[in-house]
């Protein structure tokens, strides 16, 4: 095990509050690349954590580790006692990640403060606002309007604002101005809280010198430093010029810095850089600090988690609220293509025998269903954006059951209601003569059994969209089409072997088929029971294996 190199310092007193415990920590980036392994580290609360490296040396990977963002080969990262793999709900809305770089969703500043901030319970509405006016951000902006580090202001001010006991920051300070800086530390100090732990990934120490408490330092994918500012400053010694007996040395811009044991207490300047430059080199220095035993250990809070269920209308809100714009724009475009429809086959009433707008209804449910489908995950592909969506502290079947009611129930009841109106308006302009298709039609003859055969397709539209990074829609219509041209071609064929018959034209699989004998059409249908099974496999059982499949998939694509 790579154990933690600590410095002597006072022991954390025993209460019961935040923290973060890593136990044998592997992580693998595939079979021949391991990262981590065996990695053992606790982090305690009341304290800013800044962790240095390397580019390359592990920081990224062991911060989305501690976020949920990946999945450990071996071993386990605890927060609160939680796992965070696990990814639980009330582990998510404790916790805050601003990643390097991200995409903020395209919304005004108080919509955008209206969807997300009720995700977490201890979100200050006034500190939000406090931090923009301290930031110089125009609380009514269009997020989109703004520029690069005005959006990391507002990135900035809603982290700290959401008062989550864990804080993790990647270069927060890039992209901003010297101004900034100096704003972004005062407000990550006040911010400072007992029970909290803040921790910053930078290459900046200079922009954070004055705000880190506690150094983590890391080489290979080790921790070779773990250390209170307070505790390293009583044990090294850093001054300009030479020093009689230096464990390093180190020439900057403004002269020779040393740095050495203090053995005779002195106080002096701790200057990060040079301490990072000298801990890369593994000198003897390391050894000869004493090292602290095993630490106190803090009886982790774990709180009860919301009801289940206490997500999913703020989920329904965020769904609707951040897309409303554009649902009204594709249901005006979708009373358009109608109309045109309606007109096309009303001019060319003569060539069809019967039954053309019940053939409209199911032409524009299933492909305009199916697109809209796939925009509801269209974020899973540009992980830029489709951070929020992933870090929303909701669990994931929440997230795809809201993806899945607005996608077979809300999109259906949304285009029964678009389709009548339109055809409502076209019979008004033609006249009364043309044939209508009402709402009780829906439910004759079967008809109502699209309903069962749009949720499987939806289903598999929305594994689509998780499956595939580009052109999701468009691949995954193409493997419905051949499937089931495929499907059908087999089902033929086989009954055609079956009855020696020709002209064999089959219904829904295993439900019915028919074909031409003489001059007469024979239909040929399974028995009641066998219908009624298979009814149940088809319309129940499929469609819930599917939830499960994409279930996983949106789980591995998450973490």
């Amino acid at each position: 095990h790579h154990s933690s190199v600590l410095f002597q310092g006072t022991p954390t007193p025993l209460f019961i509050c935040t923290m973060i415990e890593i136990k044998d920590l592997t992580y693998r980036y595939n079979r021949k690349k391991t990262l981590f392994e065996g990695l053992d580290l606790q982090l305690m609360p009341g304290k800013v954590y800044g962790l240095l490296g390397k580019n390359g040396a592990g920081k990224s990977s062991l911060i989305k580790n501690i976020a949920g963002l990946l999945l450990p080969s071996q071993g386990a990262c605890l927060v609160d006692g939680r796992e965070t793999s696990e990814r639980e709900t009330g582990f998510l809305e404790q916790l805050f990640f601003l990643p390097e770089e991200s995409e903020l969703p395209r919304l005004l500043i108080p919509k955008f403060l209206a969807i997300y901030a009720p995700f977490y319970p201890g979100f200050d509405k006034k500190q939000f606002y406090d931090n923009l006016a301290t930031f110089n951000v125009d609380p009514g902006s269009h997020l989109q309007q703004l520029s690069f580090g005005q959006r990391k202001k507002a990135y900035i001010a809603f982290a700290l604002a959401a008062n989550t006991r864990v804080l993790i920051m990647d270069e927060p300070t890039n992209g901003l101005d010297i101004p900034s800086k100096i704003q972004f530390r005062k407000l990550v100090a006040a911010s400072k809280r007992q029970n909290k732990i803040n921790i910053i990934s930078t290459h900046q120490v200079r922009d954070l010198d004055d705000l880190i408490t506690t150094v983590l330092v890391m080489d290979d994918s080790k921790i070779l430093l773990h250390a209170d500012k307070e505790d390293i400053s009583a044990q090294l010694f850093f001054s300009t010029g030479e020093q009689e007996d230096p464990v390093y040395e180190e020439e900057t811009t403004t002269g020779l810095v040393s740095m050495s044991v203090n053995t005779k207490n002195l106080p002096s300047y701790l200057d990060l850089e040079v301490l990072f430059n000298a801990t890369l080199k593994r000198g003897p220095w390391l050894d000869r600090i004493k090292k602290i035993g095993a630490a106190n250990k803090i009886q982790p809070a774990k709180e009860t988690d919301l009801p289940h269920l206490a997500k999913l209308p703020l989920l329904f809100k965020r769904q609707y609220l951040e897309n409303n714009k554009l649902y009204r724009i594709a249901g005006l475009g979708l009373a358009a293509i109608l109309l045109f429809l309606f007109f096309i086959t009303w001019h060319f009433r003569n060539s069809f025998s019967g039954g053309t707008n019940q053939g409209i209804f199911l032409i524009g449910l299933f492909l305009s269903g199916s697109l809209f489908t796939s925009l509801l995950l269209k974020d899973l592909g540009q992980p830029s954006s489709g951070i929020w969506l992933m870090a929303l502290p909701a669990s994931i079947s929440q997230k795809l059951f809201v993806c899945i009611i607005f996608s077979i129930v809300f999109y259906v009841l949304s285009f029964v209601s678009i389709f009548f109106m339109v055809e409502l308006l076209f019979n008004k302009i033609v006249g009364e003569n043309s044939v209508r298709m009402e709402i009780k039609d829906l439910w004759k003859n079967g008809f109502y059994n699209f309903f069962f055969i749009y949720m499987n397709i939806q289903l598999l539209v929305l594994l689509g969209s998780i499956s595939f990074k580009k052109a999701a829609f468009i691949k995954t219509i193409i493997i419905l089409l051949v499937f089931f041209l495929s499907v059908n071609s087999l089902n033929n064929a086989l009954l055609g072997m079956i009855t020696s018959e020709t002209a064999i034209n089959g219904g829904e699989v295993f439900d019915y088929f028919q074909f031409v004998h003489g001059d007469e059409n024979v239909y040929v249908y399974l028995p009641e029971n066998w219908q009624l099974i298979l009814g149940i496999i088809f319309h129940y059982l499929v469609p819930c294996c599917i939830f499960y499949i994409t279930y996983l998939k949106f789980r591995e694509t998450e973490i």
